[in-house]
């Protein structure tokens, strides 16, 4: 049966979705057309997007029902689909699908398999034998794997099945393109970030400077700004009557979303809450910047 990706609703939206295949453990990294997919019982979409101001991304689950629906899931619930997806697995084929090893088996008996389909999706995943009809998990797991993914015809092999071969191979993230100078030191916005864990909220400062970047992880590619800032007043919340202490310089990163939707232009004054984070590129920064007013 096929699925609309785009239909599927959760609270982090994007279009960054993976998909685990139930029947054979095969794993798509990447999904090409959203609209008409392909999927199966018990597959798990997996759906993923760098949220403002974070370096990694959450992740949402949701699993394959009759009729060609979803329900969500936490990922305990995905491993827990994961597990009797494996089990029925290794008893129709003697072995183990691609990409996992048997891990060890515990002191009350269940077992453990790692499920490893790339070098950033990695599933421990927990079978307890009764609950299956297994007798000794040892023997049940301890095969070898299916050396390579069935949902990429050619993919190469990784033998033994120790170590299979992640759908996308793993390339290091670039470090963030240009130079800049690092801000070091600005002692209000520090003392009052060190009182409330973090949270600032800034006002009337004014844009000095408006630079795009990219930041990138895995294969995708997210676009923000570097916003410089002066001369405004910071607080630890946004309440008109918390005491403001004035700053000279600093940096907030935006989302495209906030500079396009507020039209932001050097000159313009600012007000906007954030959080504070030692960059170790751009030195204090600004980010999870919300609620930007002109």
């Amino acid at each position: 049966m096929q699925i609309d990706l785009t239909t599927i609703q959760d609270d982090i939206g994007g279009d960054w979705w993976l998909h685990h295949r139930a029947k054979d453990f095969g794993f798509l990294d990447k999904i090409n057309d959203k609209s008409t997919h392909d999927v199966e019982v018990d597959d798990i979409l997996i759906h993923k997007k760098i949220l403002e101001g974070e370096r990694f991304p959450a992740i949402r689950y949701h699993v394959v029902t009759a009729g060609g629906g979803t329900r969500p899931a936490t990922n305990p619930e995905a491993k827990e689909v994961m597990a009797g997806s494996l089990v029925a697995f290794v008893k129709a084929n003697n072995r183990l699908p691609f990409a996992c090893t048997f891990a060890k088996v515990f002191k009350n008996g269940a077992a453990q398999v790692d499920y490893a389909p790339t070098t950033w999706d990695k599933f421990a995943i927990k079978v307890e034998p009764a609950a299956h009809g297994i007798g000794d998990a040892r023997a049940f797991f301890q095969h070898e794997s299916v050396p390579s993914n069935p949902a990429i015809p050619g993919s190469g092999t990784a033998g033994g099945g120790k170590a299979a071969t992640p759908a996308t191979p793993a390339t290091p993230a670039p470090r963030p393109q240009g130079k800049v100078a690092r801000v070091t030191s600005e002692p209000a916005i520090v003392a009052i970030a060190t009182a409330t864990g973090g949270a600032v909220s800034i006002f009337d400062a004014e844009v000095t400077s408006i630079e795009q970047r990219e930041s990138h992880y895995q294969d995708e590619v997210t676009t923000y700004y570097l916003v410089g800032l002066r001369g405004g007043e910071a607080a630890p919340d946004a309440k008109k009557s918390t005491q403001h202490e004035p700053f000279a310089e600093i940096r907030a990163r935006l989302s495209d979303t906030i500079v396009n939707e507020t039209k932001l232009a050097p000159g313009d004054r600012i007000t906007f809450n954030g959080r504070l984070k030692d960059d170790k590129y751009f030195g204090l920064l600004l980010q999870n910047v919300k609620k930007v007013t002109k």
